[in-house]
């Protein structure tokens, strides 16, 4: 995908990384990573790590990153993301994981591109009706005009335009997990996610 941006535009001022899933069987992708991490995370890293240069071209520019409140439920533990979660799989474990690293690429993320006119911030959508949220956890929520709020605020609006490195509820700025702020786990799940990229030939 990024390889098809690159070729078709010249600029890209706006990246909305909203792809998500909650899978609850586990499953290892052909690359041998558990699919809730190579959805929610990994291929958000790999996708917009490959369009950081055309977004620095194009600053001002935008990446949005969709977390959830789940992140404030994960706990990484690095050995058994790469264990597949030895024997026991938890599908919301998974996911808040997934989501709680995404936290942590968004912080850093916007630590590196400090002063180049992109900014990065994280959001909450809400508990919305979506095909996930049904057959995930069998339940419904808001309306998906009312999940798309946050997002576009954050990609259009002008109150934003110079904020960086936050995390949105709501279109409000609140605090995330007191883990997601922690600045040894969050070198470690780069470094480790940094490791993996390179392995597979995603990123060089």
């Amino acid at each position: 995908m990024a390889e098809t941006i690159q070729k078709r535009y010249h600029r890209l001022d706006i990246l909305i990384n909203n792809a998500g899933i909650y899978n609850t069987n586990k499953e290892i992708s052909p690359d041998g990573y558990e699919v809730n991490l190579v959805v929610n995370y990994l291929a958000v890293y790999d996708l917009t790590k490959n369009l950081q240069n055309l977004l620095l071209k194009s600053a001002p520019a935008r990446v949005v990153n969709v977390s959830s409140i789940a992140h404030k439920r994960g706990r990484i533990d690095l050995e058994e993301l790469t264990n597949h979660y030895g024997q026991f799989f938890d599908s919301y474990t998974a996911y808040a994981d997934s989501k709680l690293m995404l936290m942590y690429f968004t912080y850093c993320l916007a630590d590196e591109l400090s002063g180049t006119g992109v900014t990065v911030n994280a959001l909450h959508p809400g508990v919305v009706t979506t095909k996930m949220l049904i057959n995930g956890f069998n339940m419904t929520g808001e309306d998906v005009t009312v999940g798309a709020e946050t997002p576009v605020y954050l990609a259009t609006s002008l109150e934003v335009e110079r904020l960086t490195g936050l995390y949105f509820d709501k279109k409000i700025s609140v605090p995330s997990s007191r883990l997601s702020y922690d600045l040894l786990a969050r070198e470690k799940v780069i470094d480790w996610t940094k490791k993996t990229m390179k392995t597979g030939g995603w990123i060089n």
